[in-house]
């Protein structure tokens, strides 16, 4: 048995070098405390920890574990934890780069893994980033560094995840102020779809694991989310299939849904208002169902400025749209 185990002002240089451009973590200062460690089944090992991360970022790790069989009990404190440090990770996906971005976790978590049984984990807690900002890197390629995600407030409140029965429930999803750029490409395909690094049989893997988790009919987890809502959004876009590009903005975008279960069935409130190249609003209010879809929703459409949508019309009638609403 050993009473104490202490570690004052430590630091750890770790680079992974396992990435095409290595990631380098710089942990300090580490301090760590250990009391009353012991082999013996079922002894109480109560452990703090705290570590610096990259300069910005700070862990605090407070609990208690069991060596044999193992669990462990640990209440997370995160915060400031720099995104972009973690580009190398996400390059392996998208050609996207963190300019910009904070992480934080707070909450409680249980490990556990019996000695005949499967990993379990639950977490009860939240997490937000903030000031995250990305850029398109085949853009910046050409020279061009337009921010293509901007998002000042995202959170997840309210995190109840539990691993062994398959559920996922939280109290809120929000996200406020961001701004989005999209556009068609000339041959009709969506920016962030060419953004992606997958293969299509990745794709189709992916594509698979979230219909298995996710939809209705074959889900296998259980989601429930009682609030999501995003507010005074903005989203620039442009459709460049026509021989003079479209380009529209939409802002704000205010959007909420309440209820959302991965059930099917389950009569969804929703609410969504978007304004329209400065004059225009549409407005849908009312219920949706995701499986089998249906929606009774009533729609306010007013001041669509009509000249914006010319190269459409150009399309089937040689008349020029002077004005409109």
């Amino acid at each position: 048995m050993v009473n104490s185990i202490e570690l004052n002002n430590f630091g750890i240089a770790f680079e992974d070098r396992s990435m095409e451009n290595p990631v380098a973590i710089n942990l300090k200062p580490i301090n760590f405390k250990l009391t009353n460690y012991s082999s013996e089944p079922g002894t109480n090992v109560p452990f703090k920890l705290s570590a610096g991360i990259n300069k910005t970022g700070l862990i605090n790790l407070t609990g208690d574990t069991f060596i044999q069989p193992f669990s462990a009990r640990v209440a997370i404190d995160a915060k400031d934890i720099a995104m972009e440090n973690f580009q190398a990770y996400v390059n392996k996906f998208v050609q996207m780069d963190i300019v910009d971005g904070k992480l934080a976790i707070d909450g409680n978590a249980i490990v556990a893994k019996p000695e005949k049984g499967e990993l379990d984990v639950n977490f009860n807690g939240n997490t937000a980033i903030t000031s995250l900002l990305i850029r398109d890197q085949l853009l910046k390629e050409n020279g061009q560094k337009k921010v293509l995600i901007k998002a000042p407030a995202f959170a997840l409140r309210g995190i109840n995840f539990n691993l062994g029965n398959q559920e996922l429930v939280m109290s809120s999803i929000s996200a406020n102020n961001g701004d989005l750029q999209a556009w068609l490409n000339p041959k009709g395909i969506i920016n962030y779809q060419t953004l992606l690094r997958i293969s299509n049989a990745e794709q189709i893997s992916i594509d698979e694991t979230i219909a298995s988790t996710i939809k209705p009919q074959s889900a296998t987890w259980k989601i429930n989310v009682n609030d999501i809502a995003l507010t005074n959004f903005g989203l620039n876009f442009e459709d460049q299939t026509q021989k003079k590009p479209v380009a529209m903005n939409f802002k704000p975008i205010n959007f909420k849904l309440k209820n959302y279960s991965n059930k099917s069935g389950v009569n969804l409130p929703v609410q969504l208002s978007v304004g329209m190249n400065k004059t225009g609003v549409i407005t849908l209010k009312g219920n949706t169902v995701i499986e089998p879809l249906s929606a009774k929703l009533d729609l306010d459409a007013k001041n669509i400025d009509l000249e914006k949508f010319q190269p459409y019309f150009d399309k089937f009638v040689r008349l020029d749209v002077m004005a409109g609403i």
